[in-house]
């Protein structure tokens, strides 16, 4: 199995699985995509958009 490459996004944190088991999501799913989170990361460093 090959692992996933995980873009360094400054604030991220990595979950251990007791954490994760407590993060639940609501019903409504938010696809997200390679190009959301790289105009999510490019909205963090600028502060002015």
């Amino acid at each position: 199995m090959t692992q996933p490459i995980i873009p360094d996004i400054p604030g991220i944190t990595k979950l251990s699985p007791l954490d994760m088991n407590g993060v639940h999501f609501n019903k409504r799913h938010t696809v997200l995509t390679p190009e959301i989170l790289s105009s999510l990361s490019s909205k963090g460093t600028d502060g002015d958009k």
